[in-house]
């Protein structure tokens, strides 16, 4: 430890330019390397955020006769094979006895569950009873929700309703609403289904979806998809690239320090061989030396990191909002730990490369 402190000071006496840059690099590596992980992860997020959706409208003609038990095969067939692997979401809606009838589902492996509305926003409606469950929705008791209606029963073309639950009276609904399973739509006349996506299709799944309609309800209706993944492609590639460059930046960062880290094992040469013809092992040359570099990175990666969470705090969370998801305490810590040992793995070889030379090329070395 006082060869580690004597060396350190030697080094500020004779080389304090050398030594400040050596802490500024380091800094600056670590604020860059926290921004790069901070931008990805917003970058990443913000392409597949949920608010950033592609909706399907398929409006069916009046005259259609296109019921839901038409089209059941056919829902099946887009949610689970041609968007596999896409959040989707259906609203399938039509109209019986001038009341509303929506039936708000997900797709999934062959099965119906819930969908977000009835999951999320339909609780908070509730005034008496329940929201469905994915149970629910695969039942073969038709169910509903009920909306500025006062029934405890309900019936559908001879087709008695279990009542769940009511959302009450509201003046925002136009009419009267059911909220139904289903197995309660089988019969029924569609009017439209609205197919809205966790992220963007591409164009040929767009394709697969009409020719899907077409092989059941051909001529019979209107679809618009005003949305396709073509209109972001832009967006997206920029993002990528910018992942690319901060990823690259981030080599280059590291490369830098080992950059420094040479000189100063160059700088050294000279004591390092009179260490070595005291006594002085390879192994013990190689602890002094990454103990001067943890002496020096210690306190340089907690000035940049904690200039970075300064940054973050007042700028960064209003440029990048999706930033602040997992950029907290524990991903710094574990930041910081990982730049230790990734300075330490990096600098190992190239410190052993000086120090495991017999002592005369040592010497040699260092008179030139």
């Amino acid at each position: 430890m006082r060869i580690i402190y004597q060396n350190l000071r030697e080094l500020a006496k004779k080389q304090p330019l050398f030594l400040c840059l050596l802490v500024a690099v380091q800094a600056i590596a670590i604020f860059c390397l926290a921004f790069i992980i901070g931008v990805i992860i917003n970058n990443k997020l913000f392409m597949e955020r949920s608010d950033w959706k592609n909706a399907v409208n398929i409006n069916l003609n009046v005259d259609s006769g296109i019921t839901y038990a038409d089209l059941e095969e056919a829902l099946f067939y887009i949610s689970d094979e041609v968007l596999s692997g896409v959040e989707t979401n259906l609203f399938v809606m039509t109209g019986y006895d001038r009341i509303e009838i929506t039936a708000d589902i997900i797709i999934e492996n062959g099965k119906y569950k819930a969908g977000n509305d009835l999951k999320e926003l339909v609780p908070l409606q509730l005034v008496s009873g329940r929201t469905f469950t994915d149970e629910d929705m695969n039942s073969s008791v038709p169910m509903a929700i009920i909306g500025n209606l006062e029934e405890t029963e309900y019936e559908i073309q001879g087709k008695n309703l279990e009542i769940i639950g009511s959302v009450g009276f509201h003046e925002f609904f136009s009419s009267a609403v059911l909220y139904v399973n289903p197995v309660a739509l089988e019969n029924l006349n569609l009017i439209s289904i609205n197919i809205y996506f966790g992220r963007y299709i591409t164009e040929e799944q767009n394709q697969q979806i009409i020719e899907k309609l077409d092989e059941v309800m051909a001529g019979k209706y209107n679809f618009y998809n005003g949305n396709i993944a073509e209109e972001h492609k832009d967006a997206d590639a920029a993002m990528k690239a910018v992942i690319l460059a901060c990823v690259l930046i981030g080599l280059i960062l590291v490369g830098t320090i080992g950059i420094i880290l040479n000189h100063i094992l160059h700088e050294r040469a000279y004591k390092l061989s009179v260490f070595r013809l005291t006594g002085c092992s390879s192994m013990r040359s190689l602890g002094i030396f990454l103990g001067e570099l943890l002496m020096i990175s210690i306190p340089s990666l907690l000035m940049g990191l904690g200039v970075f969470v300064v940054v973050q705090k007042k700028w960064l969370e209003s440029i990048y909002p999706y930033m602040v998801t997992y950029l907290n305490y524990k991903v710094y810590f574990m930041l910081f730990v990982g730049l230790i040992l990734l300075m330490g793995l990096f600098s190992i070889p190239i410190i052993l490369i000086k120090v495991c030379r017999p002592v005369n090329k040592q010497l040699a070395k260092a008179r030139k």
